[in-house]
């Protein structure tokens, strides 16, 4: 399904191993991953979820996931 979204440059999937705090920092957590979807830019992303491909993802997502968030984040390379 993802390879049909348009504009997906990368998809990544991340799920937690372990937390490194304490255990009662991990009992906070409410998720068991995230993922990363790799754009070229705000514009592309809001298009592909506006296209059919993207409004099927999100409902399966929806179907899928008890909680979701979007951070639309800024990638700062500090070492190659």
């Amino acid at each position: 399904m993802q390879a049909q979204i348009p504009g997906l440059h990368g998809y990544r999937v991340n799920f937690i191993d372990r937390v490194a705090a304490s255990h009662d920092a991990a009992d906070l957590l409410d998720c068991d991953g995230c993922t990363e979807l790799w754009f070229d830019s705000v514009p592309a992303f809001e298009q592909a979820f506006a296209s059919p491909p993207g409004q099927t993802a999100g409902l399966d997502a929806e179907a899928h996931c008890a909680q979701r968030l979007r951070y639309l984040t800024r990638e700062i390379v500090l070492w190659p």
